[in-house]
């Protein structure tokens, strides 16, 4: 049977994600994470992340990491995405 990946299935997964976020930022004393493309990859089951699916992957991450930044290598959709509970520009490369 093909699995059909719904909004709502959609949500489920990145609320998973959110949440297993949170408790790693917990037990580590730590204010964010970052999702390397890999791991985003495997934990959602995909290859290919088109622009409405990381809109919906950050929309939902959201209430959790309301501060959040994508990094993209040419020919990619995504590198990796930097969330965090708390501002996040003074820390990254590029900022001043």
């Amino acid at each position: 049977m093909k699995q059909i990946d719904t909004r709502e299935g959609a949500r489920r997964r990145h609320r998973i994600i959110a949440l297993s976020g949170v408790i790693q930022c917990w037990i580590k004393g730590l204010d964010g994470i970052v999702l390397q493309r890999s791991q985003l990859e495997s934990l959602l089951g995909l290859e290919r992340f088109k622009r409405e699916r990381i809109g919906w992957l950050r929309e939902d991450l959201r209430e959790f990491f309301p501060y959040q930044e994508i990094f993209v290598r040419q020919g990619s959709s995504i590198t990796s995405l930097f969330l965090s509970r708390f501002p996040l520009k003074p820390y990254l490369p590029g900022s001043e």
